[in-house]
């Protein structure tokens, strides 16, 4: 199992105005004998209702920095639940 990075920014519980914020997280170093780590998947969710989330599919890519900036304006008013995973080709 890769470790885990921590969430920088935006802060749990942050209130922002900037609706293409930088979601940026710690660096992680495999335990020594695991593998070397790949890459990271973000993902962002909104509340839907109904303990259901809508996942910005676009997130979900391959990314190699310890940043992500979403491309597309998020949408006004609503709260975002974000996490972050490292991954190896063999996770």
């Amino acid at each position: 199992m890769a470790p885990v990075p921590v969430p920088v920014s935006p802060a749990s519980n942050a209130l922002t105005t900037d609706y293409t914020p930088l979601f940026k997280w710690s660096d992680v170093v495999p335990a020594t004998g695991q593998p070397e780590l790949d890459y990271y998947e973000i993902e962002i969710e909104i509340p839907n209702g109904n303990n259901t989330f809508l996942t910005l599919q676009d997130s979900r890519s391959i990314i190699r920095a310890l940043q992500f900036e979403f491309t597309e304006s998020l949408p006004a008013n609503k709260s975002y639940y974000w996490h972050v995973r490292s991954c190896n080709v063999v996770h």
